[in-house]
């Protein structure tokens, strides 16, 4: 409750707000924020009323000896900070009058060791929702997210073509926090064992190919890794939001003759931002958020992302020949979307949970608690669960993916 204060205390001073009360409210549900605690807070002053959250590191050394927290909140901020304030700025001085502002807004943070944490705009203040994660997104949801994660990496080709000094520079100190998690082997087990119901599942145990792909791929899947994290600099990398999934979205409806068609988006929780292939995202998105309806007629959706890619180079003044053709996208796919497969494997889990099985990482710090434990449960939904992954593993090795 200190470090809480204190964080609110600075956003008082930096907005000016005068006669300031604090009205602290109940935390947001388990499975808003896995890697931190979401409170929404109201600061009323006589000239001001600031609606926000404050989303705060667990406090702990057991847990910090598993998960690399305190990078993922320094990654957080700097994107905030440094980051988004670049590419926006870039935005305006190439002309683009609607410039790619899909994040929420950042009062202030506080990177004190064991007391880190974030004040944000609360955007379900502005009218966003995120989607029921039990639920697939339609396809109006897919098809504006996949045209929101064309715009930001639109973006990082813009800046390499311009200013390739300044886009190397920026990306040179980030971090691959996942890849972190992974190098960990209580994780690593999280992993291996998901992997293995997938591969015992009766409705894919007598299809060899595939449990002869998935059996290399839990093999070999830490190498995919450490590969994937040294070819960073290359051509098509971008920089990536990292973890695409369905609470990490939030959408907007104002259109009062279509209700449930959203009509913009707001992308949030940037701790596992990096470099990386566009290929990350859009797998990663696809798989955690949508079923085999749509990711087995995966040249559709590639080809609504590679449209609204080129539209956004042309927009910003790119030779877009220059940048990722429709080919090279699949064969980035083919190449990448292992990161997708992966992650939805896990993520899948938890967004058909419910709120009293979702596991929560500050239990860590507990005595006897682990990353495995955590994370080793059966939902009242496994059957969901088990269906969605054996058709992401059967697609995933029909299209050469694993």
């Amino acid at each position: 409750m200190e470090e809480l204060r204190h964080l609110l205390e600075l956003v008082i001073y930096k907005e000016s707000i005068q006669d300031p009360e604090i009205d602290i409210l109940e935390k947001n549900d388990k499975g808003e924020g896995y890697l931190g605690v979401v409170t929404p807070v109201v600061l009323r002053g006589t000239n001001k009323i600031l609606k926000v959250i404050v989303k705060t590191a667990p406090i702990g050394e057991e847990i910090r000896k598993h998960a690399p927290l305190r990078n993922c909140y320094i990654t957080e901020i700097n994107f905030y900070t440094k980051i988004y304030p670049l590419l926006r700025k870039f935005q305006l001085d190439r002309g683009d009058v609607k410039p790619f502002i899909n994040i929420a807004k950042c009062y202030g943070y506080s990177l004190k060791n064991n007391g880190e944490g974030i004040v944000m705009e609360n955007l379900k203040e502005a009218g966003f929702s995120v989607c029921e994660r039990r639920r697939t997104m339609s396809k109006q949801h897919i098809k504006l997210a996949l045209e929101e994660f064309s715009h930001l990496h639109a973006l990082s080709y813009a800046l390499k073509e311009y200013h390739p000094k300044v886009f190397n520079e920026i990306v040179a100190p980030m971090t691959d926090n996942f890849l972190t998690f992974l190098r960990n082997a209580d994780f690593k087990s999280v992993f291996d064992r998901i992997l293995d119901r997938i591969i015992d599942c009766p409705k894919i145990k007598f299809n060899g190919n595939v449990v002869n792909a998935l059996t290399k791929f839990r093999g070999n899947y830490m190498e995919f890794f450490e590969e994937m994290s040294m070819g960073v600099g290359n051509k098509y990398s971008v920089i990536t939001h990292g973890d695409c999934w369905t609470n990490n979205m939030m959408f907007k409806y104002d259109d009062v003759n279509n209700p449930f068609i959203p009509t913009s988006m707001r992308l949030i929780d940037w701790q596992l931002q990096k470099v990386g292939s566009p290929a990350e995202d859009i797998s990663y998105f696809l798989y955690a958020c949508s079923d085999k309806s749509v990711f087995n007629n995966l040249d559709d959706w590639l080809r609504i992302y590679h449209n609204s890619l080129m539209a956004q180079l042309t927009k910003l003044g790119c030779a877009s020949i220059n940048h990722l053709s429709f080919h090279e996208l699949k064969s980035q796919y083919e190449k990448y979307a292992k990161y997708g497969f992966l992650f939805s494997c896990m993520v899948i889990k938890l967004m058909l949970s419910d709120a009293d099985e979702v596991p929560d990482l500050s239990d860590i710090n507990k005595e006897g608690n682990s990353i495995m434990k955590s994370f080793d449960f059966d939902s009242k939904n496994e059957d969901v669960y088990i269906s969605r992954v054996v058709d992401l593993a059967i697609h995933a090795y029909n299209f050469k993916i694993i």
